[in-house]
């Protein structure tokens, strides 16, 4: 019975650039990676020196250098599983191929076409690395996951990071700064990226640019938040439709939410108009959360006055367009009351008629000599007359008072009451003193009445 085994244990070669005809070990190194690469070593570390040659990392293969010191001039392409560790890279740059999954940590990269460039689908891992004085700092292509945290992406003559669309994962705490181009630039379809904390500053163009490519029409899922966009020559924010088409409406709200980022001193300003952000969206995406809650508070605070003012001015103007109703009421109350005491003053010689009292009056006094007056006063028919008189006089006092009473303008009810009630009242109270001493005429009646 044969066994097999259930690990194999891995394998770790050494290069120097210095050595010659090594077996690859620690004391005897290999000349070139390429030897390494071709005897299947899992890790392969580099002693300080220089590497003038272009390989393909097979999958699975750790390359490790001795810092800085250890440089690579010429091209790496990584399968998958390959990491890249503590070396630098001049003239070439590195490849991730198509699927592959791997990890660069503490890596220098200069001077060359493209510093990072992915293609395909797999994860890149990029973190505490230097990626600079390159073509494109890097270059992520359609499908790749990304982990991108802690670089220096600065001094690059194009984008800092150019990333075409389909493309997920995390941008976080890097320093994104002085590139030619913008800092980093982003097709929105269909991506689903967090960018945070990062420092992006003084790039020529904008900090970042968001844009739709009618090839990738989809709406993208972008989180923007902590970020500092100081500095750079266009805008912190932009928008862009470099290969013509149409997005759909609120495109860019619709793929992008903000949070607390630090905007300012950029060339054209902080956010593009052609981005079509709302006030509020801008204010989310620069305040923090404490400056967004006292904003709020202020703002509730202005709509509560503004409602208060809207509710005074409201009131103040019912109150005003009340008064002129009543106003307009009482001119036209005054104007019929001034038509009644015009009528009252047509209609005063009939009731001052009923109280006038005459010595001379035929409708009161039947033909009596002063004589007979004087010894037995006036007769029973005059009295019966002058009785009669008073109770026509009282009805048309009585009726002057309900006149007046329908008068409901207060100045013309008193015009009315001075002008004509007080003066058929006075006439009415000669009528009574007259009618009294008719009574007390006659000496025989006076006898009687002793």
């Amino acid at each position: 019975m044969s066994l097999t085994p259930f690990f194999v244990w891995a394998k770790t070669c050494y290069v120097d650039d210095g050595s010659s005809n090594g077996d690859g070990s620690k004391d005897d190194p290999y000349e070139t990676i390429g030897e390494a690469i071709d005897e299947d070593c899992d890790t392969i570390k580099l002693k300080k020196g220089k590497y003038k040659e272009s390989f393909t990392l097979s999958s699975g293969t750790e390359l490790k250098g001795s810092g800085s010191d250890s440089v690579v001039e010429g091209e790496i392409k990584m399968k998958n599983d390959c990491s890249l560790e503590s070396l630098k890279v001049e003239d070439g740059g590195v490849e991730v191929l198509k699927n592959a999954r791997v990890t660069i940590d503490d890596v220098k990269i200069e001077d060359s076409h493209i510093g990072i460039v992915t293609s395909g689908s797999g994860k890149l891992t990029l973190k505490n690395s230097t990626i600079s004085h390159n073509g494109k700092g890097l270059y992520l292509q359609y499908g790749k996951n990304v982990d991108i945290r802690n670089n220096k992406v600065v001094h690059n003559r194009e984008e800092g990071i150019d990333i075409r669309a389909n493309v997920d994962g995390i941008i976080s705490g890097n320093q994104i700064e002085s590139n030619k181009e913008g800092g980093i630039e982003v097709i929105a379809g269909k991506s689903q990226l967090t960018i945070s904390n990062n420092s992006i500053r003084y790039n020529k163009a904008s900090g970042i640019a968001i844009q739709f490519y009618k090839e990738n029409s989809g709406l993208g899922n972008l989180k923007i938040s902590g970020n500092t966009l100081i500095g750079n020559g266009n805008y912190g924010i932009d928008c862009k439709i470099p290969s013509g088409g149409r997005p759909e409406a609120n495109y860019w709200s619709k793929s992008v939410s903000f949070s607390y980022n630090k905007v300012g001193g950029n060339g054209k300003g902080g956010f593009s108009d052609f981005c079509g952000f709302s006030g509020d969206e801008v204010l989310q995406a620069t305040k923090t959360e404490e400056e967004m809650k006292e904003i709020k508070s202020k703002e509730e605070l202005e709509r509560q006055q503004k409602e208060e003012e809207a509710r005074k001015k409201k009131e103040e103007e019912e109150r005003l367009k009340k008064e002129e109703e009543e106003r307009v009421k009482r001119e036209q109350q005054k104007r019929l009351d001034l038509d009644k005491l015009d009528k009252l003053k047509q209609k005063m010689p009939e009731y001052e008629k009923e109280c006038e009292f005459s010595h001379n009056d035929q409708d009161i006094f039947v033909k009596r000599s002063k004589w007979l007056v004087f010894l037995i006063g006036y007769d029973d028919e005059s009295l019966e007359r002058m009785e009669f008189r008073k109770q026509h006089c009282e009805q048309a006092l009585e009726e002057l008072k309900n006149r007046i009473e329908e008068i409901k303008t207060e100045e013309v009810k008193e015009e009315a009451r001075q002008k004509y009630l007080n003066s058929l009242l006075q006439k009415k109270e000669s009528l009574d003193n007259e009618m009294n001493k008719m009574r007390k005429k006659g000496l025989f009646r006076w006898f009687s009445r002793r």
